[in-house]
């Protein structure tokens, strides 16, 4: 018995045949939890090589269960996150220390339905617990509503209330070696209640198609460009009015993997043709806070931790809001196009998974204001209560 024991011990002990033999090693699960901000989502004790690495050159197949990969090992994203094939395959992650300098990744403040587009951890120094977020190539979609209940206008026009449902598909490719190219049409619609002397139909709707393109920030420079053709109208009746066309452009400048920095404008096509800065900072002081300071969508995130629902974070965002429609006044017949003007502070949660996150947010809405191109003078609009949630796939 004594005889078998020792000889088990030293199987156990010997090197597997081949030169350079690779040694495993693994943080604990604690540190990883720490690091990415999530449960270790590796497999414990795998019984073959993660992806992107070889067996031993002689001895055949080496058999012995390995320990869970560190960050230090080649290890592809779709081994880490799960299969990504609902969206696409994304490039390899190529290891590295996540608080090292950020890999490429893509960054749209603009958007932040995706918040941001990450290829890897670490990438736009998006390392700790905000965790990765792949980059969605082929198609992803959004679904919000919201409701703004009734409230008072100038007399004697009455009250005003709306409800808001948003829906948009997204197809992204990648474009060339580092970038990415997305088109996403668009369906809005709203629903008016009051004021009622102004006679308003009840209803409106936008159709839309955006464009982007943005590149990586392999570099510490990168851009993005978008442009926005839309219809806006009640349908009442045709005109040129109801059509719109938005464009932007930024730079953005990655000075440390903590900080980087936007510089640029967009052009809102409304009853006002508004230049708008599309410029501030990302801030990511540690694995937990996020500050993405960019206006017209200034956003705070805090990372809270894994729930029920997957990991997930509270924030606070504010937003300067302005769309247009062509409208139809019932009681004249006349058209024109209308502009509805305001800001929002809202607070609300979060929360990512691998193929569905949500949101639920509330706040407030003030310095509203309806504007006419020519047949009405400008209406203020009282502030009020605001809430929104929605799905993303």
């Amino acid at each position: 018995m004594n005889a078998q024991l020792l000889c088990l011990l030293a199987l156990i002990s010997a090197e597997p045949e081949a030169a350079g033999p690779i040694h495993v090693t693994s943080p604990s699960a604690a540190f990883a939890a720490d690091v990415r901000g999530q449960s270790p989502t590796y497999m414990q004790q795998p019984t073959a090589f993660p992806v992107g690495q070889s067996f031993p050159a002689a001895g055949g197949p080496y058999n012995a269960p390995l320990a869970p990969p560190t960050f230090s090992q080649p290890v592809q994203v779709a081994q880490v996150y799960g299969d990504p094939a609902p969206y696409g395959t994304p490039p390899p992650y190529s290891g590295g220390d996540p608080f090292l300098p950020p890999q490429p990744g893509f960054v749209t403040p603009y958007d932040q339905s995706m918040t941001t587009y990450n290829t890897f951890p670490g990438s736009n120094g998006f390392y700790g617990s905000a965790g990765p977020e792949p980059v969605r190539y082929g198609w992803s979609s959004k679904w919000e509503v919201g409701y703004l209940p009734a409230a008072s206008t100038e007399s004697p026009f009455g009250k005003f209330s709306v409800f808001e449902f948003d829906a948009q598909l997204r197809r992204t490719w990648k474009w060339f070696q580092d970038s990415a190219f997305s088109w996403s049409p668009e369906f809005n619609y709203r629903n008016w209640g009051g004021p009622a002397g102004l006679a308003l139909g009840s209803n409106a709707y936008r159709l839309a198609s955006d464009f982007q393109l943005s590149t990586s920030v392999s570099s510490p420079y990168s851009f993005e460009i978008g442009f926005t053709p839309q219809v806006a109208t009640d349908f009442e009746k045709a005109s040129s009015e109801a059509w719109m066309f938005d464009g932007r452009g930024a730079l953005f400048i990655r000075t440390s993997p903590q900080w980087t920095w936007a510089l640029g404008a967009q052009y809102w096509d409304r009853v006002d043709d508004l230049i708008v800065p599309y410029a501030g900072f990302v801030w990511r002081p540690d694995s937990r806070w996020e500050f993405t300071m960019v206006w017209p969508r200034p956003r705070i995130d805090y990372f809270i931790g894994n729930t029920a629902f997957g990991p997930t974070w509270f924030y606070g965002r504010g937003e300067y809001h302005v769309e247009a429609y062509e409208v139809t006044l019932q009681d004249s017949g006349l058209t024109d196009r209308m502009q509805i003007e305001d800001f929002r502070i809202l607070m609300g949660f979060r929360n990512y998974g691998c193929c569905v996150s949500g949101f639920i947010e509330a706040g407030w809405v003030f310095n509203r204001e309806f504007s006419f191109q020519t047949i009405a003078p400008d209406l203020d609009i009282s502030s009020g209560f605001i809430a929104r949630m929605g799905l993303r796939f």
